[in-house]
């Protein structure tokens, strides 16, 4: 719908099913992973599909068509608001990053665990803080956690968007950055925590 390049698996290809079927399949080499996801990753997708407003009767329609019997159990769980009848894009962008992103980082992470290697789950939560930051094409990702928003404090790279990040963000770069940092150049884990800005021991996902 949104990604007319997938899906590239097949006899053919590198990847002979879906990255996840082979997870769950345990078709792959046990190692140390960070994984995670951020916390409205399908707000993008969703807005980039649907250009303009769902109402609730469509919402219900493009829940039977992906759903299908299941459609009311996934209702129940994401309602619509009295408020959002008239454009549910973000309850159907919130199915898309449960669906998408969030469960099957934890279906995974569950597999790589019982298979004994260690697993760093994170749910990045924190909305870019400027204005205007996602230009006019993504501006409804202002105020949102949407793809890719840890990236500018993975790479501490405010800069070179040419805004420079408030005082708690620079803290929270520092810690995510440094996690990462030290997860790539030992192999096996981000800890130790950066020290003097209270980030906590990360522990390993135990499902």
């Amino acid at each position: 719908m949104a990604l007319p390049y997938t899906p590239a698996v097949g006899p053919a290809q590198a990847l002979t099913d879906q990255p996840l079927q082979m997870f769950l399949a345990g078709k792959f080499r046990p190692m140390p992973t960070l994984i995670g996801s951020n916390g409205a990753e399908g707000a993008m997708f969703v807005h980039i599909a649907f250009k303009s407003a769902v109402p609730a009767w469509e919402y219900d329609v493009t829940l039977a068509a992906l759903f299908h019997l299941d459609a009311f159990k996934v209702h129940s769980r994401y309602p619509v608001p009295s408020n959002s009848s008239s454009d549910t894009r973000d309850e159907i962008a919130a199915i898309v990053t449960d669906a998408l992103f969030k469960c099957p980082t934890y279906q995974a992470a569950a597999v790589m665990s019982q298979l004994g290697a260690p697993v760093f789950v994170y749910q990045f939560d924190r909305a870019l803080p400027w204005n205007n930051v996602w230009g006019p094409l993504f501006s409804f990702c202002d105020g949102k956690p949407c793809h890719a928003a840890e990236l500018p404090y993975v790479f501490h790279s405010a800069f070179a968007a040419g805004v420079a990040f408030p005082s708690a963000d620079a803290l929270l770069s520092e810690a995510v950055s440094s996690y990462w940092g030290r997860f790539v150049s030992t192999g096996t884990t981000p800890n130790p925590p950066p020290a003097g800005i209270g980030a906590p021991v990360w522990s390993p996902y135990v499902s």
